[in-house]
Parts: C-alpha cells; sequence; structure tokens
C-alpha cells in the first residue's frame, strides 16, 4: 500500500500525455486495495454478564449485537443447555438443578423461551421476584404465546404485594392474559395466589365479562395455536433436499395437547426434540391442516427432523396424521407433496453420496443424487380424514 502511495504521488509530475491514464488506473488500484483492507473477519460472539441476566434492556441489547458476531456455536451449546435444564426441571423433578441449566442457558445465549421456563421454575420455588424478572425479559424478548406468561406475572405481583391491599397490576396482567387466550375458569377459581388480585373490581368485571361461555374459552386456544402456523399456499412441497428443514417458528409446549410428540411415554415433557410449526396449507368450515416438524437434537450434522401432517376439527380435535416428510437418517428420507386438489403423495428415497459414509463423514461428503423407493398417495377428504389411496414399492430414479 505505502509503494502505491509513492508511485502516485510520482505521477503527479509525469508530463508524459499518459499521465491520466496513470493517475486512473493508480486510483483503480489503490479502491482495490481499500475494499480488501477494511474486510474484516466476523467477529467472536461472548457471552452475557450473569449481572445483566435480568435487566431487559441490556438482553436485548445483547442479543442486537450478537447478529454481527458469530454466535452458531454459542446458540448450539444454550439450546442443549436449555433442553438439559427442562428435563431436570420437568421430568426429574430437581427444580433447582434446572435453574442452574437455565441460568447457564440464557448467559450462553439468551432466549425467550429459556426466560420463561426460568420464571416457571422460579415460580415453582416461591421466588416470585426473580420470576417476575425472568418473564419480562421473556415478555421483551417477544415470548408467544402470551397467556400463560401473563397469568404467571399476575401471580408474581400478587404473591409480592403486601397482605391485605388490592392488587390492580396484577389484576391487569390477569386481563392481558386472559385477552390473550387464558381459558382455564377452575384453575382459576382455585388459584389462592391471587387473592389480592380477586378483591379488585376490576377483577370482577373481567370474570362476568370472559368466563360465562366455556365453549368460547376453549376456542380461544384452539385459535391461538392455529394462528401459530404460517399460511401455505398450494401445491406445497418438501423436496428431498430439503427434508432437513424446519423455519425458525418454535411451536410453544403450551400446545402440547395439540402436538402428540410433546409428550414421552411416561407422560413426561420431551425434551430430546424441538417442535417448529412450519405451516397452515388449509382452513375451512370442515376441519384445518397444519404442517409441524419436530427435531431429534442428537447430531451436529443432519439431525433427523420429523414432518407431519394433521389435521383438526374446528374445535381442535386431531383427525389424522402422516408423516408427510422425514430426514430419517443420512441415507433415508421423505419428501411430500400437497396439491390444489388435496391429492397428497409423499415419497421414500435414498441418498446417493459420492463417498460409502463409513469411509468420509458427513460435513466432507457430497450428495450426488437420490433413488426413490416408494410411494404413497393420499386423499384429503371434504371432512379432513387422510385417506390412503395407493401405496407402491417400484423403483425409479430421480434428480
Amino acid at each position: 500500500m505505502v509503494k502505491l502511495v509513492v508511485f502516485f504521488l510520482n505521477l503527479m509530475d509525469m508530463k508524459s500525455p499518459l499521465k491520466f491514464l496513470c493517475i486512473a488506473f493508480a486510483l483503480f488500484a489503490f479502491a482495490q486495495c481499500s475494499t480488501h483492507s477494511i474486510s474484516r473477519p466476523q467477529a467472536s460472539y461472548s457471552s452475557m454478564n450473569l449481572n445483566d441476566m435480568f435487566d431487559e434492556d441490556k438482553v436485548y441489547d445483547h442479543l442486537f449485537d450478537a447478529e454481527e458476531t458469530d454466535h452458531d456455536s454459542a446458540m448450539s451449546r444454550a439450546k442443549n443447555l436449555f433442553l438439559d435444564g427442562l428435563d431436570w426441571y420437568r421430568n426429574k423433578r430437581n427444580v433447582n438443578k434446572g435453574i442452574k441449566l437455565f441460568i447457564e442457558s440464557a448467559i450462553t445465549y439468551p432466549e425467550a423461551k429459556t426466560y420463561s421456563e426460568l420464571g416457571n421454575a422460579y415460580l415453582d420455588v416461591r421466588e416470585y421476584d426473580k420470576a417476575r424478572q425472568s418473564y419480562l425479559v421473556a415478555l421483551k424478548l417477544n415470548y408467544f404465546p402470551l397467556s400463560n406468561l401473563y397469568y404467571n406475572l399476575a401471580v408474581c405481583e400478587s404473591m409480592l404485594s403486601p397482605k391485605g391491599e388490592y392488587n390492580y397490576d396484577g389484576a391487569e396482567y390477569l386481563e392481558k392474559a386472559i385477552l390473550n387466550g387464558f381459558a382455564d375458569k377452575d384453575k382459576l377459581d382455585r388459584d389462592t395466589r391471587l387473592n389480592s388480585v380477586k378483591q379488585t373490581a376490576q377483577y370482577r368485571e373481567m370474570y362476568l365479562a370472559h368466563f360465562s361461555d366455556e365453549h368460547a374459552r376453549d376456542q380461544i386456544f384452539v385459535d391461538m395455536y392455529i394462528q401459530s402456523f404460517p399460511e401455505l399456499t398450494l401445491p406445497y412441497t418438501i423436496k428431498n433436499e430439503d427434508v432437513y428443514n424446519y423455519g425458525t417458528e418454535n411451536l410453544a409446549y403450551d400446545f402440547s395437547r395439540f402436538v402428540d410428540e410433546m409428550e414421552n411415554s411416561s407422560f413426561g415433557r420431551d425434551v430430546s426434540n424441538e417442535f417448529y410449526a412450519i405451516g397452515k396449507p388449509i382452513q375451512n368450515d370442515s376441519f384445518f391442516a397444519v404442517i409441524y416438524a419436530s427435531v431429534e437434537l442428537v447430531a451436529d450434522t443432519l439431525q433427523p427432523v420429523y414432518t407431519y401432517l394433521v389435521t383438526y376439527t374446528p374445535n381442535g380435535q386431531e383427525i389424522s396424521k402422516i408423516l408427510f416428510s422425514c430426514n430419517c437418517s443420512a441415507e433415508k428420507g421423505k419428501s411430500g407433496n400437497i396439491s390444489a386438489s388435496n391429492e397428497i403423495v409423499v415419497t421414500d428415497f435414498e441418498r446417493e453420496w459420492d463417498r460409502p459414509l463409513k469411509e468420509v463423514e458427513i460435513k466432507d461428503n457430497h450428495v450426488k443424487g437420490f433413488k426413490t423407493t416408494g410411494n404413497a398417495k393420499y386423499m384429503l377428504s371434504p371432512g379432513g380424514k387422510i385417506e390412503l389411496v395407493k401405496q407402491d414399492k417400484e423403483l425409479s430414479y430421480a434428480n
């Protein structure tokens, strides 16, 4: 660079007709060097300071700044810590161990769901101030659905208020919970933690306004589940090369009544998988259909991804479900298509790799093609039932 500058200065004294051509070339070369000189590798990511983890604005700013850094590995570590904490908290009933892991996850890379579960754990051990702080950070990070979050904030406010005082802040949170879909009248009636809220006139008014129709209350929660899924346009296809994609729309565990896979065989929470809302291809007066993915967190590359097409009655009762696509293993998968006429085709395939997987790791290998090993055809009836029409095992090749 220094030599280029000296050369440029010498050109200024030239009397040759080529002077301006040489100057133009020198300026171009200088610009190219400047462009390359300001190119920088992505900055390394730093974990959040423990003292900042309950400051809503600092957590938000930390995530904003993280977008300019190489934070993928931190996100992966935080996700594993979160799921480990969920297992200790929900399944093994060790709340304190769960809290410790949630905190470690939040510091590693903060996410709304981590703070929500941390708040739940603190609420269970009656640390209401820390629970409130956790829920407020989850709120700042756009946690969804909001109904239980606002309900638990109402509980925290009620329990933190001096004995005998009416708690209007808690009443406001409770009203927000109801407006965002909270509909469990029996839970509300039994919950003595909300006594300071229940003494307010605001509570009595909202109770009469929102809890007179049990069917309407339940439908609110169904509507919230439906709203979790973005609209999909038919025909819709998940191709062979896309079966490992699952989008970014987390499907909250609050909706476990609609998603069987969220509960394991011992009726505890399944913490080996995460769930994502792919989209909603159909909704009419007779039924609605959604596509969601269950992602098995067991590997860094080609994680098993099981994507389901499920139909429900308008009030949320499951009608039918099929495995629509699957990144089943490094060798095998399923792809799916729904046509505009509601015909569904699920295709089994095998990946053809450049080199045997026993010899070369996936990250150093390449898929050169796919071999179709079978098809299953279904029709979606007017009532929402997914009916098998044809299944074959004829071998064919697809590019």
